[in-house]
């Protein structure tokens, strides 16, 4: 009699997507549960294979043990990776899907960036830094005391700059909306920048 309809490929397609983009979601809350916030790491932690105090290369699946090669409290020297997070005292380049580094020394890249003290590059969607001396850019940048360690800012007359949509914080401001408690206007579209002092 009639033939048989086949499948819509455009229904198919959604499907594919739909289950990639719900696969996605799961590994990324799965990386954000362990990238063990607050920021820095733990002294009393062992959670790396070899206990060093510092390494030129920081490599793991997550920040858990026995998943990666260094504890967290380890300062890396280089490039420290992770297949689903990083988690370090510190590096001077950082790559993964979540990255919580508290000392950023150069750049940091990942879909989620957590970082102390940026100094130089971070990003990523969404960038929380507790102290932003370099550039920040991302979707969603927010600079806030966030696990930054100091009692007072060792550089107050350096301003960070954040690019992305949504920004809010300090320093230099370029995006969509941009939140600074510091400028004229705290609410400003396309630019906002420091010019007052908090009381």
């Amino acid at each position: 009699m009639g033939e048989v309809a086949s499948p819509d490929s455009a229904g198919e397609e959604k499907v594919t997507m739909a289950k990639k983009w719900i696969g996605g979601c799961v590994a990324l809350l799965s990386a954000v549960a362990w990238a063990h916030l607050p920021i820095a790491p733990s002294p009393e932690s062992d959670d790396g294979l070899i206990r060093l105090d510092w390494t030129p290369v920081q490599l793991g699946v997550c920040s858990i043990y026995p998943f990666q090669f260094v504890p967290g409290e380890a300062d890396v020297y280089g490039i420290a990776a992770g297949v689903l997070n990083v988690r370090q005292e510190s590096a001077v380049v950082s790559v993964a899907p979540v990255n919580a580094v508290y000392a950023n020394y150069f750049a940091q890249f990942g879909l989620i960036d957590v970082c102390g003290i940026n100094a130089v590059l971070e990003v990523g969607l969404l960038c929380l830094t507790g102290r932003n001396l370099g550039v920040s850019v991302g979707a969603l940048n927010v600079e806030s005391n966030l696990g930054y360690r100091g009692s007072s800012d060792p550089y107050p007359w350096l301003p960070g700059l954040q690019v992305g949509l949504l920004n809010a914080g300090g320093g230099v401001q370029i995006g969509l909306f941009n939140y600074n408690p510091q400028g004229v206007f705290e609410w400003l579209p396309f630019i906002n920048f420091p010019w007052r002092k908090d009381e």
